[in-house]
């Protein structure tokens, strides 16, 4: 099963966009321009209450019209795209 799926979505603005972590352990989503942020997470202890816990979800609306390449803060090797376009 993939960390992330899809690892390539499109959306349209307006949009809500939610992740769900299926995972056992906490998990965040940061994009690289800082538009989609469910807080700092730390993987090690599972302490930080702003990432998402297991079985939890953030949501997050799409906005402005772009490319959104965001990354698991748990997995910074993970790379996805979230494309938003007007309608």
């Amino acid at each position: 099963k993939p960390l992330v799926d899809p690892p390539q979505a499109s959306v349209f603005t307006g949009t809500t966009v939610t992740w769900r972590n299926a995972d056992t352990k906490p998990h965040g989503v940061i994009s690289q321009n800082g538009a989609i942020n469910s807080g700092p997470c730390d993987p090690g202890n599972g302490v930080t209450s702003t990432c998402i816990q297991p079985g939890k979800t953030y949501s997050w609306v799409a906005g402005e019209p772009g490319n959104y390449d965001y990354k698991d803060s748990s997995r910074p090797y993970v790379n996805v795209q979230l494309m938003v376009s007007s309608r």
